[in-house]
């Protein structure tokens, strides 16, 4: 480990071993020491080039070859690394950033009898080497039974699991030749147990600086945040906001509250978990006239159905929020929307849109491939929300109910810079 204390970490294994869980969970651990300092990734990293392709072809929408798939990993990786990986890693500060799947599963998956692992390894020689890869080990029949579990979430590589562990032991050993740090971990038995064995694992292989301590079964509540029917104290937050910028006197005055304010309402949205980002997209849905509806029994995504009601024609259009648990996984919202459309093919006739919130940090990439990949037939009409569409909302809202409490001839210069700002 350099002294610079940044972490490389892949989490591997077969489907239905639970390494989006594991790494969603030990994500959320690692910031509760560190903060913000974590980055939780995945590949095929979908808002990343050829994530779009990639995702047609591993839900078959397309054909391709594993040569052409290989390259459009390779691509998507390299792009991947230069836009969200390396840049993370080179931020100051002890800073980790925790990938599901990485160019082992790349070994398993595009190398055949005609396109050697020493080849796709070569496509993929520019990919940072990660820190260490902890390969999630469990049988295919535990596998086969949480990949039922999660019922219409399958993709192309979701088959012949027993072959692609022996596949998967090939390429391990590969890399390890290539001095490459692999660990294998359980993942046998429930979350709480493969967690506190991967955290073991990381005290004993990860850096000396990475503090981890084991959870306790009684004290883990999985997915919490996301699960928990999250309401805003919205006036108590815009009085937050808004504590201690008044009395102003002048437009001088005026203009240091309005940019101070403005840095807390950016700081406010930047903090916000997903689940608070959720309640407040619902809060501004609802201004605007929608309604909501029922929970939708979806895992990759907190899911309501939703309404717009069009009295003037008597006509109400129904459609879906979706509240992403992690940014940029639009992967699982199509393979989704897909096996609805398999399910019902009228159900195009009932919805009529999608939101979609991503959770994504205010700095990141704004997401633009998958509005153009969901299904026409389910969503014509499909709006992604980050959080900077949020931080308009909030600024808004928090800057038009502070000009009410200023003098009337500030009101105009008051305007003014919240269109500035």
């Amino acid at each position: 480990m350099s002294a610079s204390q940044h972490f490389f970490l892949v989490i591997e294994g077969l489907d239905g071993t639970g390494k989006s869980e594991v790494s969603r969970h030990l994500a959320r651990m690692l910031r509760t020491t560190i903060g913000e300092r974590v980055l939780l990734t995945f590949e095929p990293h979908d808002p990343s080039a050829a994530g779009l392709f990639i995702r047609q072809a591993l839900t078959q929408r397309i054909k391709t070859s594993s040569r052409a798939l290989a390259l459009a990993y390779a691509l998507n990786r390299v792009d991947h690394n230069e836009r969200a990986i390396q840049p993370f890693l080179d931020a100051e500060g002890a800073r980790v950033v925790i990938c599901d799947r990485y160019y082992l599963s790349s070994l398993v998956y595009q190398s055949s009898a005609s396109q050697s692992m020493e080849a796709v390894l070569a496509l993929n020689a520019a990919a940072r080497r990660p820190d260490l890869t902890l390969f999630l080990a469990a049988s295919p029949q535990t596998c086969y039974e949480r990949i039922r579990a999660r019922a219409g979430d399958r993709e192309l590589f979701d088959s012949s699991l027993a072959a692609m562990r022996t596949r998967y032991d090939e390429a391990i050993a590969f890399l390890r030749a290539r001095g490459e740090a692999i660990i294998e971990v359980s993942a046998e038995g429930d979350l709480p147990t493969v967690l506190n064995r991967t955290i073991d694992t990381l005290r004993a292989h990860g850096p000396a600086w990475l503090d981890m301590q084991r959870i306790l079964m009684a004290e883990f509540h999985p997915d919490l945040d996301m699960e928990a029917d999250v309401r805003i104290d919205y006036p108590g937050m815009i009085a937050a906001l808004t504590a201690d910028l008044l009395p102003i006197a002048d437009k001088g005055a005026l203009k240091s509250a309005m940019n101070e304010l403005k840095k807390r309402v950016t700081a406010e949205i930047e903090r916000m978990s997903a689940a608070q980002l959720g309640a407040l997209l619902l809060l501004e849905l609802e201004s605007a006239g929608y309604q909501r509806g029922e929970r939708l029994p979806w895992t990759d995504a907190i899911a309501y159905a939703l309404e717009f009601p069009l009295p003037a024609v008597g006509l109400t259009q129904r459609g879906v929020l979706l509240l992403m648990r992690e940014p940029g996984r639009y992967g699982a919202i199509t393979r989704k929307l897909q096996q609805l459309a398999n399910e019902n093919a009228n159900l195009g006739l009932l919805a009529d849109f999608a939101v979609v919130l991503d959770p994504a940090p205010l700095q990141s990439p704004p997401a633009f491939q998958y509005r153009r990949d969901f299904s026409p037939r389910l969503f014509p009409n499909t709006r992604i929300v980050g959080r900077a569409d949020l931080l308009t909302y909030l600024w808004s809202t928090v800057s038009a109910q502070f000009i009410a409490t200023l003098d009337q001839p500030l009101h105009a210069a008051a305007h003014a810079l919240v269109m500035a700002l």
